[in-house]
């Protein structure tokens, strides 16, 4: 999930959108994907369907709510243990911040039976914006922007200075054909990190109101 500038939320690789509902793996027969964000059904090889993504979902927003990770381990076999099997505790246990109404969401997406969970990431959406409102916790694009401002006060201008590097060969010769070097090679690399200052503990609240309105907005885009 990346934030932009502007407050929205982009998906880079949505993970597991099957179609006739099969597990995705690799022409080796290998299980595709990140075991601590993958599904009970999915690390256990049986079918698969958008209630999966549902599920990496909730786990995601629970590391948001918590700032912990909740199945990693120190080895995959461990972590597949602890996604099928580990204790998840509701997000105000591990942080009181957290209301009850947050904890009703996440439990809905991280319900072991899939049968259990929203049907859709959309449902999600809807689920977590009531109770971000419930919560006090109202946050939309625009105070992401804010915040996004805030955190990276050069980031429009970074932006804007790769895609001039991407698309005029003639102010930058050795990038492009023959040149043997790629824009990704010779632009600056951004990776967005959340400063320290912005996750304390002690402004986790504020924090908490972001990870929702990302969440909730990303989540309401999704059938």
């Amino acid at each position: 999930l990346f934030v932009t500038y502007d407050g929205g939320i982009k998906v880079v690789d949505f993970g597991i959108a099957l179609a006739a509902h099969k597990v995705h793996k690799t022409s080796h027969g290998t299980i595709k994907g990140k075991f601590a964000y993958m599904s009970p059904e999915q690390v256990s090889g049986q079918p698969v369907d958008r209630r999966a993504d549902v599920w990496s979902l909730g786990v995601v927003l629970w590391e948001a709510l918590t700032l912990s990770r909740l199945f990693r381990r120190e080895s995959p076999p461990e972590t597949v243990m602890a996604v099928m099997d580990a204790p998840i505790l509701a997000p105000s246990q591990v942080n009181p911040n957290v209301p009850p109404a947050l904890d009703a969401v996440v439990a809905g997406c991280l319900a072991r039976d899939a049968r259990g969970r929203y049907e859709t990431a959309r449902d999600v959406g809807r689920a977590l914006l009531t109770a971000s409102l419930e919560s006090g916790y109202a946050v939309g694009p625009a105070d992401i922007a804010e915040l996004m401002d805030t955190l990276f006060p050069d980031g429009h201008g970074r932006k804007r200075q790769l895609i001039e590097i991407a698309t005029s060969d003639s102010e930058h010769p050795d990038v492009g054909e023959g040149s043997g070097k790629s824009v990704n090679q010779t632009a600056p690399r951004f990776v967005a990190e959340v400063v320290p200052e912005a996750t304390n503990r002690r402004g986790l609240p504020a924090v908490m109101g972001v990870a929702l309105a990302v969440f909730g907005l990303f989540a309401l885009g999704c059938v």
